[in-house]
């Protein structure tokens, strides 16, 4: 009973933080500041949540023989992720800030292939969050570097204006999920 109650708070205070994050967007994403040191910031954190870079680990990690089970777990993390988030951002056709900021351009538009209507979810931050999920199961003592790396990453989303404040907090939730079912279905047991 105390897990379903938990779940169930759970839901209730993400639904709230969702709906007052969307109130919020315009608000938040204008207070930010540019200045060089943070925009060479950004671009770290925009790279080290790139689909190109988390790939690139997980071949590494496949290449070397004792870590080639963390790869394989990260791998699946980030494509389950990414399919998902994919998924999403093309069904529900979300404007870029800097794509809504230039006109009369609607936030929502619902499924769309067009560029530009993929804001909704974040998937630099959705598979970012996936794999430190994962990668905190297996590493405990890293997982205050793991988070803060994934918080970062969204972050840095924010501030190069790529993606909307509840674009963000979505792909932490989306990608949270996903490495939870990943840990869930796998029940701790290495891949094979």
């Amino acid at each position: 009973m105390k897990k379903t109650q938990l779940l169930q708070d759970l839901l209730v205070f993400l639904s709230v933080a969702f709906f007052a994050t969307i109130a919020m967007d315009r608000t938040l994403l204008s207070a930010i500041s540019h200045t060089d040191t943070l925009d060479a910031i950004a671009r770290v954190f925009n790279f080290i949540g790139s689909g190109g870079f988390q790939l690139s680990l997980f071949l590494i990690l496949l290449l070397i023989g004792y870590t080639r089970a963390y790869g394989k777990q990260g791998l699946i993390a980030f494509l389950s992720a990414a399919i998902t988030v994919q998924a999403l951002k093309h069904l529900i056709g979300a404007s870029r800030p800097w794509l809504a900021n230039h006109g009369s351009i609607e936030v929502f538009t619902g499924p769309t292939l067009a560029k530009g209507f993929d804001s909704f979810p974040s998937g630099h931050t959705t598979t970012s969050f996936a794999l430190c999920y994962v990668f905190s199961r297996r590493y405990p003592r890293l997982t205050l570097p793991l988070y803060l790396t994934a918080v970062l990453v969204g972050l840095a989303r924010l501030y190069c204006h790529a993606h909307w404040p509840v674009d963000v907090l979505a792909g932490a939730v989306v990608g949270t999920s996903a490495g939870y079912v990943l840990i869930r279905i796998q029940k701790d047991k290495d891949i094979r």
